[in-house]
C-alpha cells in the first residue's frame, strides 16, 4: 500500500493535461484549499473554458516555462515522458505526482467512497452524488464525466463525505484509500498496461488492501471476476446484483422510458425502483449506488426516489436530439462488454432500426480484443466503422478501423467502413428513417458525428418544407 505524502510547504500546483476529465476535477478543491493552481493542455474545450472562467491560468501548449513557480506537478497517465514541462520539473527537483496520488491526498480529509470497475463507474458515481445531494449530505465529488446536477465533473461540498471515481487503467488507483470501496465489475481491458486479466485482478486486490479500518468493500455478485477479490482481511463485504446478492434486483422490466424492478435487501423486500435510464446495466449500477446508501444509513425510500430522477451522465446513453422521427444517441462505450450492454439497452426501446457509428479507441485495444469486438455489435441493423482514435498511442502501420469489418460481418451485422467522422455522418443520415435510432459509440471524439448527423437530418426536414 503506497504512502501518501503531505502537501505541507506546497503553494503552487501545476496540472499537466488539465483539459482531461480526471485532472480537471481536482482544480476546484485545490483552489478552495488555497493553492495557486495553473494548468496546461493543447485542448480548448468545455472543461478548460469552465476553469478559465474560475480564474485558473491555462496554457494551451506544453512548454518548460509554463510551470512557472510551481512546487508540485500533477500529471495524467497520457502525458509522455518527453513532455517539456515534466523535463523542466525534474531539472528543478520539483515533485511530479500522478493524478490519483493527488486525489488520494484530497480524499484523506473526508469519509470517502471510491467507485471502481471496468464499466459503469462514472454512472454509479453520478448516482451516488444524486442521492447524497438529495439527502442533505452536501458531498464533495469527483466524477469521470459531466453531471448536469453539479454543472460539471466536480463539486466542493461542506459535508463529511466525498465520492470519487477510481480509474484502474494505469494501476495508480492504489493511492486511493476509501472508507467504502466499490468494485462494479472487472474485465480484460487496458491491456496496453496490464499483461493479462490476472494482473488486473491483482491490481484491484492491492486497491482493496487500502480500505480504511472500519470500512466496507462493496462488489458485484454478477461479475465472476469479482469473486476472486480478497481485499483487506477483516473488512466486511456487501454484494449487489441480480442473483444471490445482499442488495438484489428481482422482476426487472425494461421499457421505452427506462426500467423498473423490485429490490430485496438481505432477502427482504425494500420496495420498487424506477429508473429513467435504460438497460439492465443501469439497473445494476443503481444497485451499487443503493448498496452505498444502505451502508451510509440513507433510507431506501429516499435513495430510490432520488435515483428515479437521475437522467445520466454526459456521453452515457446521452440523448442528442431528434429530427425526421430519427433519434440520435451518444455513448462512451468503447469496450466489447460496454457496447453489448448499450445496444441491448437501446433495443429495449424497440426502435424500427438501430444504426451504430463506432470509432475504435486505441490500437492496442482494437487488436488485442479483435474477436470480442467481432461479436459485440449483434443487435445493430447497420454498423459504420470509422478510423481508430489513437489517444495516447502512436499509429500502427497498416492498422485502421477496417480490421474490425470482417470479424463483425461474421456475426451477421451489415458493416460499412468510412474512415472520416464527417463522411460517416454523411453516410448515416440519409439511411435513417422515422422510428430509427442512430447511436455513436466510442471514447474519442465520435460524439461529433452525432451532432453532424442531427444537423443533416434537420437540413433534410427544412429542405422538404421549402
Amino acid at each position: 500500500m503506497p504512502t501518501l505524502e503531505s502537501l505541507t510547504g506546497i503553494t503552487q500546483i501545476h496540472l499537466v493535461g488539465i483539459g482531461g476529465i480526471g485532472v480537471s476535477a481536482l482544480a476546484p478543491l485545490l483552489c478552495r484549499k488555497g493553492f495557486t493552481v495553473t494548468g496546461s493542455d493543447p485542448a480548448r474545450n468545455a472543461v478548460t473554458d469552465r476553469l478559465e472562467k474560475q480564474g485558473i491560468l491555462i496554457h494551451h501548449d506544453h512548454k518548460a516555462e509554463n510551470i512557472g513557480g510551481a512546487s508540485l506537478l500533477v500529471v495524467t497517465s497520457a502525458v509522455k515522458e518527453d513532455n517539456p514541462e515534466l523535463q523542466a520539473a525534474r531539472a528543478k527537483g520539483i515533485p511530479i505526482w500522478p493524478r490519483a496520488k493527488m486525489l488520494g491526498c484530497l480524499l484523506r480529509d473526508y469519509r470517502a467512497v471510491v467507485i471502481t470497475g471496468a464499466h459503469g463507474k462514472t454512472t454509479v458515481t453520478g448516482m451516488c452524488v444524486e442521492w447524497m445531494l438529495d439527502s442533505g449530505l452536501d458531498p464533495t465529488a469527483f466524477v469521470g464525466g459531466d453531471l448536469e446536477r453539479i454543472g460539471g465533473n466536480s463539486r466542493v461540498g461542506q459535508g463529511e463525505w466525498a465520492v470519487a471515481e477510481g480509474d484502474e487503467s494505469d494501476g495508480s488507483f492504489v493511492y486511493l484509500q476509501p472508507e467504502i470501496a466499490v468494485v462494479n465489475n472487472i474485465d480484460a481491458d487496458h491491456l496496453d498496461f496490464y499483461p493479462d486479466l490476472d494482473a488486473i485482478i491483482a491490481s484491484f486486490n492491492r486497491f482493496l488492501e487500502g480500505v480504511r479500518e472500519g470500512g466496507w468493500i462493496v462488489t458485484s455478485a454478477d461479475c465472476v471476476h469479482c469473486r476472486r477479490l480478497t481485499g483487506r482481511p477483516g473488512v466486511p463485504r456487501l454484494s449487489y446484483g441480480f442473483a444471490g446478492a445482499d442488495i438484489q434486483a428481482v422482476n426487472f422490466q425494461p421499457d421505452a422510458h427506462g426500467s423498473r424492478c423490485e429490490v430485496l435487501i438481505h432477502g427482504k423486500r425494500a420496495g420498487s425502483l424506477r429508473l429513467r435510464v435504460s438497460g439492465r446495466m443501469h439497473c445494476h449500477n443503481a444497485l451499487a449506488a443503493l448498496a452505498v446508501s444502505h451502508l451510509i444509513g440513507v433510507s431506501f425510500a429516499q435513495a430510490s426516489e432520488s435515483l428515479s430522477r437521475f437522467e445520466g451522465v454526459r456521453r452515457r446513453l446521452e440523448w442528442i436530439g431528434e429530427a425526421e422521427g430519427v433519434t440520435v444517441i451518444d455513448d462512451y462505450a468503447h469496450h466489447p462488454t460496454e457496447i453489448q450492454a448499450t445496444i441491448q439497452a437501446l433495443r429495449d426501446r424497440s426502435p424500427s432500426r438501430l444504426i451504430g457509428v463506432f470509432q475504435p479507441h486505441l490500437y492496442s485495444r482494437t487488436l488485442k480484443l479483435l474477436d470480442e469486438f467481432g461479436g459485440a455489435f449483434t443487435g445493430l441493423d447497420l454498423l459504420i466503422l470509422t478510423d481508430i482514435y489513437p489517444a495516447r498511442e502512436k499509429p500502427v502501420p497498416g492498422v485502421t478501423g477496417e480490421v474490425l469489418k470482417e470479424p463483425v460481418q461474421r456475426h451477421g451485422v451489415e458493416v460499412a467502413y468510412v474512415p472520416r467522422l464527417e463522411d460517416a455522418a454523411s453516410v448515416a443520415a440519409p439511411l435513417a428513417k422515422a422510428g430509427d435510432v442512430i447511436v455513436t459509440l466510442g471514447a474519442g471524439d465520435v460524439w461529433k458525428a452525432g451532432r453532424l448527423i442531427l444537423e443533416d437530418l434537420r437540413k433534410r426536414k427544412a429542405g422538404e418544407g421549402t
